[in-house]
């Protein structure tokens, strides 16, 4: 299981390998895109392949095999987040800098805003939304003071470009966090879907494998293993346990290490507004920290104050409980249960009593936090979910409507009355 500490540390590297990845993609002007990433891409399927049979996770693979559903999301955000990301921001570097495309690219969480109600079903706080539009009004900063960019400009295809990329992530990234809780069985059938879009493209375009020049065998190595394996991980592995919007926001910070790295490797200019544009950028993060209502499901409220529902599935997806990680392979969802203090003795007395309960016709049922293979997940939940000393969390497995229709109905008992 990743602890909070862990996920914490893989965004920090994670953003660290972000930073440098459109100033790699300078070094690859000369080169054919599809030769490219038709190595990369079978580079990185091999790599995720022997992690999969050195983690003994073959079985896992198999199962999503099986499950034609996931794997067709497997196949989408292997085409978006991948090969659509990869191709876009290797042409946008070709027609604007590094910094620039960097920029561009950075503005995903905004339209993942977009996304997250539909396909994660979270509530976007105004706390979120206002940290968003500070990290973007930061890259607002850098463009409008730093360049006289228009639609005809040499620069508008690369920032069009760049978009693209950003949309493909904002897609991937989001039906990941929904779909997809084995992070190695996801990074293997991400690297080969999109292995396969290359493969076709190589032969369709009757492409050769010529001799690459260093610097290009350089940027494969970096973007098929460091960023399509190494990096992908870690990133998904603290998506799965972090608020979206809080890890996406954090983001907002990659043009500004690009920008340092791009002026020491590629002796790009920085200019002194960027110090303006990182502010606002810093203070979009340090807003997160206040935010207590994003990140709950959208539908759990019920215009009652004194509870919130979270699904926190991706905290349990690794557990050492056979039943708990079995369900959610068979797409069961855990949600929390979030009571104040003032109800939480009254409700923890009920859930003594209904734990195990499943109402007739319905399969959810509550989890016992305390049970020694679940216990660790759940005391990482219940700092997630920034549970305050004396708030009770209680946690139910089962399909995912049916378990916010028992969450509900059980906190309605509790408040039955006031």
């Amino acid at each position: 299981m990743v602890t909070r500490a862990g996920a914490n540390a893989y965004v920090v590297v994670g953003i660290f390998l972000s930073s440098l990845v459109t100033i790699v993609f300078k070094f690859t002007t000369t080169v054919n895109p599809i030769e490219f990433f038709f190595l990369s891409y079978l580079s990185t399927t091999a790599a995720a392949l022997l992690l999969l049979l050195a983690a003994g996770r073959w079985r896992s693979t198999r199962e999503v095999i099986a499950n034609r559903k996931l794997l067709g999301i497997m196949a989408i955000i292997g085409v978006a987040n991948y090969g659509l990301v990869d191709l876009s921001l290797m042409y946008s570097v070709r027609f604007t800098t590094a910094s620039i495309s960097s920029v561009i690219f950075n503005t995903y969480p905004l339209l993942m805003l977009l996304l997250i109600p539909l396909i994660l079903k979270e509530r976007v706080s105004t706390h979120q939304i206002a940290a968003l539009l500070l990290g973007f009004a930061g890259i607002c900063v850098a463009l409008a003071w730093g360049t006289s960019l228009s639609l005809t400009s040499p620069d508008a295809v690369g920032i069009l470009l760049a978009l693209m990329a950003s949309l493909g992530v904002s897609v991937g990234v989001t039906l990941a966090k929904r779909y997809v809780y084995d992070t190695l069985s996801g990074i293997f059938f991400y690297n080969f879907f999109a292995l396969i879009i290359f493969a076709i493209a190589f032969v369709a375009t009757g492409a050769t494998l010529a001799p690459l020049p260093y610097p290009a065998i350089a940027a494969l190595l970096y973007i098929g293993i460091i960023s399509s394996v190494i990096y992908a991980w870690m990133y998904y592995k603290a998506l799965s346990v972090l608020k979206t919007t809080l890890m996406t926001n954090l983001y907002f910070i990659t043009p500004f290490l690009t920008f340092l790295f791009a002026f020491f490797m590629l002796g790009e200019q920085i200019h002194a507004y960027y110090l303006a544009a990182a502010l606002l950028v810093a203070a979009g993060v340090v807003l997160q920290q206040f935010d207590k209502v994003g990140g709950t499901l959208s539908t759990a409220t019920s215009g009652m104050q004194n509870y919130v529902i979270f699904d926190v599935t991706g905290i349990f997806a690794d557990t050492a409980s056979l039943g708990v990680s079995s369900s959610i392979r068979s797409g069961s969802r855990v949600l929390a249960l979030k009571i104040d203090q003032r109800h939480a003795k009254r409700a923890a007395k009920v859930a003594g009593a209904a734990t195990g309960l499943q109402t007739k016709g319905q399969k959810s049922r509550l989890l016992i936090s305390s049970e020694p293979r679940i216990a660790k997940e759940a005391g990482f939940a219940r700092n997630i979910v920034d549970a305050r000393h004396g708030e009770l969390v209680l946690f139910t497995i089962g399909p995912e409507k049916e378990g916010e229709q028992f969450l509900e109905g059980f906190a309605k008992s509790i408040f039955r009355g006031e």
